[in-house]
């Protein structure tokens, strides 16, 4: 069987296979932070020193993100899904809304829950594309009933759910069957998956840790499945590309001004044939706190911009010539939503 003609995750010339897809980004997840069995990378070490976690949390953070990343696209094994990425029909509901309804069905909640923290998963899976709130979870996106077949029981989504007990150390998986999910039951699933959002809304006000862990996983998996996506599309090697790139010598002050600022300057003067002046407000990110949120609009200069607060961090910057322009809207401090399943992260 050649992809195209299996479970499809992604569209093209030939497709890409939903096994296939999910290896990449759990493999992606792994080369960046780390493995639960062999304890995080220097990258997945600092994520942890980022999100305020110590080491004794490295293994709860990997498994979540491990798990996370083989489940985040198994509700594109549906009937809907799959003729929209084949060109022969229409999305009936997301696909990352029906991961959060697989996951919550009890056998695979059983399965998992005593392995991970799978609220943390549920949670990442269902917000993995920011288009998940409480208005629009499990959202009909057609007019009118529907039914869609989720294909669970399919030998690749078998082998996903294989490759995961085994990479994780998980007891066998259980047995299932395709089974139908109509409009009815999806609006059913719906006040399930609200439930469960305020239930653990509650929980992690009250637990810090675990409202950490949560930002430290949802902002792990956004990363891995765009490398994993990308890295496939192009043909690369996912393990020599990113350990290339992360299991290298340390960041410099000389790498970003080498490899990012002064080649976008060029870059910049060949468009515009004029020298290039740094503006007012890019200057002042350089003195921004460990945490902030730059929000400006697209080729404003974030680039360079978002690079003055790292280099700043890496070695005393010199002071660039100033450029006056009204600056862009940014604020200080801005700290990571806390991502239940009803808010946007």
């Amino acid at each position: 069987m050649t992809e195209s003609s299996g479970l499809l995750a992604k569209s093209g010339p030939k497709g890409i296979g939903l096994w296939t897809h999910s290896k990449a980004v759990a493999c992606c997840a792994v080369e960046m932070f780390g493995h639960p069995r062999d304890g995080p990378t220097d990258f997945g070490r600092a994520w942890l020193t980022f999100f305020g976690l110590d080491g004794q949390n490295a293994s709860r953070f990997l498994q979540a993100l491990l798990v996370a990343s083989w489940l985040h696209d198994c509700g594109k094994a549906n009937s809907g899904f799959q003729a929209v990425v084949r060109s022969a029909g229409e999305q009936r509901v997301r696909h990352e809304h029906v991961s959060t309804v697989f996951l919550l069905d009890q056998p695979i909640h059983d399965w998992l829950s005593s392995h991970v923290d799978l609220d943390i998963v549920i949670a990442a899976v269902l917000s993995h594309h920011l288009k998940a709130n409480d208005d629009n979870v499990c959202h009909s996106l057609v007019e009118g009933d529907y039914s869609i077949e989720f294909l669970q029981g399919n030998v690749e989504f078998a082998q996903i759910l294989e490759s995961l007990a085994t990479d994780c150390r998980l007891s066998p998986r259980p047995a299932l069957t395709d089974k139908t999910l109509t409009r009815g039951q999806m609006m059913a699933s719906r006040n399930q998956i609200r439930y469960a959002a305020r239930r653990f809304q509650r929980e992690i006000q009250e637990d810090d840790v675990r409202l950490r862990l949560l930002c430290a996983v949802k902002a792990g998996l956004v990363i891995s499945n765009a490398a994993g996506s990308a890295l496939v599309r192009e043909g690369l090697d996912v393990r020599s590309w990113l350990r290339g790139c992360f299991r290298g010598e340390p960041l410099s002050g000389d790498f970003i001004e080498q490899s990012v600022i002064q080649p976008r300057i060029r870059e910049i003067e060949s468009r515009s044939d004029g020298v290039f002046q740094w503006r007012d407000w890019q200057l002042a990110t350089g003195d921004l706190p460990a945490r902030a949120l730059l929000l400006s609009p697209c080729g404003s200069g974030k680039t360079l911009a978002a690079s003055r607060p790292v280099l700043g961090r890496l070695k005393p910057a010199e002071p660039a010539p100033p450029y006056g322009s009204q600056a862009a809207p940014w604020r200080q401090g801005a700290a990571a939503a806390p991502l239940s399943c009803n808010r946007r992260a």
